[in-house]
């Protein structure tokens, strides 16, 4: 579509002599059509093994996230910031939801936190798992 200015327009219809200027449209740039992107085989191989073996992971995986989400400094020795702890449960939950089933509701009980950026943080979360 051409982009010219209303101005130029209406006085092109009122002066019939007048003469509108060719415009110049820029391309927008496009990705060679040669270049498909390929998935990380470490990230398929990862995501298959996690589908596989969900019934023996899902139980000691829930307890590890609940117990960082809930900072229990008993069940694990290194900190870990809430940001990286929420990437991972949605990277969690785009392999294998039903790992996710009481983590999520940890997860939502940030919700009653009085600090703003914790408790948004939660609800950005819950929406991205919930869209997905």
């Amino acid at each position: 579509t051409l982009s010219l200015s209303p101005l130029r327009v209406l006085s092109s219809m009122t002066n019939p002599a007048a003469v509108i200027a060719p415009v110049r449209i820029p391309l927008v740039a496009k990705p060679p059509s040669n270049q498909i992107t390929q998935p990380n085989p470490s990230i398929t191989f990862r995501s298959i093994l996690i589908q596989r073996c969900e019934d023996r992971l899902s139980t000691p995986v829930a307890s590890l996230l609940n117990a960082l989400l809930n900072n229990d400094t008993v069940s694990h020795s290194s900190t870990i910031s809430t940001e990286e702890l929420y990437k991972i449960i949605y990277e969690m939950h785009r392999v294998a939801p039903p790992i996710l089933t009481t983590v999520i509701g940890t997860v939502s009980q940030n919700l009653h936190f009085t600090n703003v950026s914790l408790r948004s943080r939660a609800v950005k979360l819950l929406g991205k798992l919930f869209s997905a």
